[in-house]
């Protein structure tokens, strides 16, 4: 089942995400399941399946677009260090102290950019591939997604009763798998709106088309300015407001958002971070449970 794991996952995360949606699909269509299914999966693909697809095109586009404009030397990447040491005389200076030649920079600088556009060109094909791979993984999905929304109460009922636990222990490790599902979804779509909202301002202010296009083209304090904004504004946003958006609906520790979300997306890619707070709160949850026999047994003996 691994290959499959992706979307897998994510099947499982939309049946229990739109699980209120297809509680209304059922009355509006007179409890038809497959019908109320159906139309669950078709709100899911144009509303997160489709944005999606359009911004992968989006960022491909401008990879390629950024390519042609170094390959006709319409942007020359040696302007970013003539820009550099116009901008700061005492660039040179120190570059000087370590005996590096500011002509012999530039000539790697445009070498180094050169393959980056190189690399660009000839991951196109394989970016094909992954598109290939890409609608097998969203077949799959909704396949799976349709059974998983349709069936989703027989499920988790079977798996209440397959758990060797008592109905009470089980049910809170249901309403935690599911507590923890929506507050991580929902906490990183709230990141990441505020992430793109600041972005978006940022780009309208500066009237850019990237950064790095930007710095070679000479508009230096504008890269720059939009790199620093990058980094210590929207990038701080995701570890300030992620353990404070997620933390309060899941109960837990700010630190252990962090490093769970981090860990999962380390072990685990795009899934680790709902799989990682998901596992962390689990583990929390099951200790609690130990910790509560611990003391019922210390009070009887």
């Amino acid at each position: 089942m691994k290959p499959f794991l992706s979307p897998l996952i994510w099947s499982c995360i939309i049946a229990i995400l739109f699980h209120p949606l297809h509680s209304f699909f059922l009355k509006k269509f007179k409890n038809r399941k497959n019908t109320a299914a159906l139309a669950t999966i078709l709100f899911v693909l144009l509303i997160i399946v489709l944005p999606a697809v359009l911004i992968a095109t989006t960022l491909v586009n401008q990879g390629v677009d950024f390519y042609k404009q170094l390959e006709s030397q319409e942007v020359d990447p040696r302007q970013f260090i003539d820009r550099l040491i116009q901008l700061f005389p005492q660039a040179e200076h120190f570059l000087a102290k370590f005996n590096i030649d500011p002509d012999d920079l530039k000539e790697q600088f445009a070498k180094f950019s050169i393959n980056s556009a190189e690399f660009i060109s000839k991951n196109i094909f394989s970016f094909g591939q992954n598109t290939l791979q890409f609608f097998v993984n969203l077949a799959l999905f909704s396949y799976v997604s349709f059974f998983f929304i349709k069936d989703g109460p027989l499920i988790s009922e079977r798996i209440l009763n397959s758990i060797p636990l008592s109905a009470e222990r089980s049910q809170l490790l249901l309403c935690k798998f599911r507590e923890v599902t929506r507050a991580t979804i929902k906490g990183n779509f709230v990141i990441a709106g505020i992430q793109g909202t600041l972005g978006g301002i940022i780009f309208a202010v500066l009237g850019l088309p990237a950064a790095l296009i930007f710095i070679v083209s000479g508009e230096l304090i504008k890269g720059i300015v939009l790199i620093a904004f990058g980094v210590l504004i929207i990038g701080l946003i995701d570890n300030i407001l992620r353990p404070i958006l997620i933390g309060k609906d899941t109960k837990l520790p700010d630190y252990l958002v962090l490093l769970s979300t981090l860990g999962g997306l380390t072990l685990l890619g795009i899934n680790g971070f709902v799989l990682g707070p998901l596992v962390a709160a689990l583990f929390v949850t099951m200790w609690c449970l130990f910790e509560q026999d611990a003391e019922a047994v210390s009070e009887n003996t």
